[in-house]
């Protein structure tokens, strides 16, 4: 007998911060942290175009905890400057308990428990400037990171490495008439590295699995423009239902590709 997946998951999760702004509202913070903690079993059946089971059987547990600090200043009357920090801290620890092929007993293979441990900062600053209390313009840096990950289909294999991204934007908002008329726009640019893709391996002795690779650097840049009218907005002259009647249009630019990045496939 053989059931496709079967999984049991649970997750803790809490956090803790506290704000607080000066009198006059110029100065705003906040400083916090949080504390993150998952339990996964999974047995899962997988079945070749041979009616071969191949089965699965594991368990990880994952604990993350990050402490962080921020605020907004606003330093001059047209300018406001946001910066914030995060440390975070995760460790997960994978067993494969069994894999093996269901209807040979002798394939039966374990191995041994895996644990990693990951740290890193993350951030961002960003500056702000208001020509006037309708329209402004921004810029921000931000770095973002992700944690490591391990693939439920191989005995003994390597982690996944964390990911981080450098991300630079620049950009506008505004509004007129009222905020009848409105209109933002952005450039922007992220730089991975370890970037975490989504690819199916296929070997011969195994059926197709889904797992998370490194892709090493990547990069990704673009713009995006935004304009929407709301021309019969608060028209006293104007039925209610006409209103809120609006007009939106998007546009969107985007390049991405891999830096260095070779994927190698097994042919049978």
């Amino acid at each position: 007998e053989w059931a496709p997946a079967v999984d049991r998951a649970w997750q803790f999760f809490q956090e803790l911060k506290t704000t607080g702004e000066t009198d006059d509202g110029s100065f705003r913070w906040e400083v916090g942290g949080y504390y993150l903690m998952e339990n996964l079993d999974a047995e899962i059946d997988q079945v070749t175009l041979l009616g071969s089971v191949f089965r699965r059987t594991y368990d990880q547990e994952m604990r993350s905890f990050a402490f962080y600090g921020g605020f907004g200043w606003d330093f001059l009357e047209n300018f406001t400057l946001d910066a914030g920090v995060r440390y975070n801290w995760e460790e997960k620890s994978f067993n494969m308990t069994e894999q093996r092929n269901a209807a040979n007993p002798n394939s039966l293979r374990i191995a041994d428990p895996q644990q990693s441990t990951w740290t890193a900062p993350t951030g961002l600053i960003s500056l702000t400037y208001r020509f006037t209390p309708e329209v402004s313009a921004y810029w921000k840096y931000t770095r973002g990171w992700k944690g490591g990950h391990y693939n439920a289909n191989r005995l003994n294999e390597a982690p996944a490495q964390p990911e981080s991204v450098d991300s630079v934007e620049a950009g506008f908002n505004g509004s007129w008439f009222d905020s009848r008329l409105r209109l933002s726009g952005a450039f922007f640019y992220y730089k991975y590295q370890n970037y975490q893709l989504f690819l199916f391996e296929s070997k011969s002795a195994g059926p197709p699995v889904l797992e998370i690779v490194n892709a090493n650097d990547a990069e990704q840049y673009g713009a995006e423009l935004e304009l929407q009218a709301v021309p019969l907005q608060d028209l006293s002259w104007v039925p209610e239902f006409w209103g809120d009647l609006a007009t939106t249009v998007r546009f969107g630019w985007l390049q991405s590709q891999f830096l260095d990045f070779t994927n190698e496939i097994e042919a049978f």
